[in-house]
């Protein structure tokens, strides 16, 4: 009997078109990379920039960020290369968006379709009281390269919000779940609204009337054929999501009740061998992915509700509060007091 094909992407798993990777190629060699030095070790060639089936893997293209990185010697590379994107380099996606009739519509077919171009993300947005929040987190892990990685995406919202709205979107604010870098002061360039690091996600954060403003180029007709076609480009990877983002999703259902890591292996048709042994190869783990997941709840639970320390350490099978105090401080750096005294200034600052 034949064993079923695992139900996730991993690090070697041919699935990324070459969209944003020639881009990436394009702004270091403007940055006076050298081109060979660019693709050595990718096992990319000149000829696939040019192939609209050639497809790379996540560890591909992680070699070649880092390439650019090291000849270039430019931190913030991956503003430079987010803030060149137009509707053309997300191929018919970008086709898609720019002929919705606005700027909701167009995000949510970004967000129904992304992975035909960028499956190592794992993007959503929610709508609630008056703000949109579009939440960028990792599909596959993306380790070093994960400032990197957020900054194109971040950059290319951006880049795309102008190229559709004529120009910068408005935004209320941006939050980075990851530290300040050296080049912080390039954020300006993403957005004029304040600008927060060291977050439990990265998000941007808009008035939610940004979302019902008319786009120039809306076209019904060409926006239903674009959508045919990303549905067919999607359709080779539907049913499977990056590693990161499966695993986070089986245990973000199950609040203080997260599956083991057998558990999580037979919902993902693999073994719990091979499921540790790719988790190890993304340079995560299963007891990661479950922090992850308490930090979440957790975070919800301290802005969501009045439950007390101890009740939610209770909820999300701690031993105790103290145990869960502990914890938070180590997720996020921020007593779990503090982080839900802030988010409630922070969330009256907004309304």
């Amino acid at each position: 009997m034949a064993t079923p094909a695992r139900k996730y992407l991993s690090n070697d798993d041919s699935v990324i078109p070459l969209h944003f990777p020639r881009l990436l190629f394009q702004v270091a060699s403007e940055q006076c990379a050298d081109r060979a030095g660019l693709l050595s070790g990718t096992g990319i060639t000149l000829p696939m920039f040019e192939s609209p089936d050639a497809r790379i893997s996540s560890r591909q293209y992680a070699r070649l960020c880092r390439n650019a990185l090291r000849l270039t010697g430019n931190s913030g590379l991956g503003i430079d290369v987010g803030s060149r994107v137009q509707p053309a380099n997300l191929g018919m996606l970008g086709l898609a968006a720019m002929s919705s009739p606005d700027a909701k519509t167009a995000i949510e077919f970004g967000i129904k379709y992304y992975r035909a171009i960028a499956p190592f993300w794992d993007l959503s947005m929610q709508v609630t009281d008056g703000f949109a929040r579009i939440t960028f987190r990792e599909g596959v892990s993306l380790q070093a390269l994960r400032v990197m990685a957020t900054e194109i995406a971040l950059s290319g919202f951006a880049s795309l919000g102008r190229a559709l709205l004529g120009r910068q979107a408005q935004c209320i604010k941006l939050e980075l779940d990851y530290p300040k870098p050296p080049h912080a002061c390039r954020y300006v360039e993403l957005t004029s609204a304040p600008v927060s690091f060291g977050r439990p996600t990265t998000q941007f954060v808009l008035d939610e009337a940004a979302l019902h403003e008319r786009l120039p180029f809306a076209d019904p007709i060409t926006a239903r054929l674009a959508e045919r076609q990303c549905a067919a480009d999607l359709a080779p990877t539907a049913s499977a999501d990056g590693l990161v983002a499966s695993v986070r999703r089986l245990l973000e259902a199950a609040p203080g009740r997260y599956p083991g890591p057998q558990e999580l292996a037979r919902a993902l048709q693999t073994s719990e061998r091979t499921l540790r042994r790719d988790l190890v190869d993304m340079g995560t783990s299963y007891q990661s992915m479950v922090d992850i997941a308490r930090c979440k709840h957790a975070t919800e639970l301290l802005t969501g509700t009045d439950m007390s320390i101890n009740e939610i350490a209770e909820q999300l099978g701690f031993s105790e509060g103290r145990a869960l105090r502990r914890a938070f401080k180590r997720w996020t750096g921020h007593t779990a007091a503090k982080y839900r005294q802030e988010e409630r200034h922070s969330s009256a600052r907004e309304a």
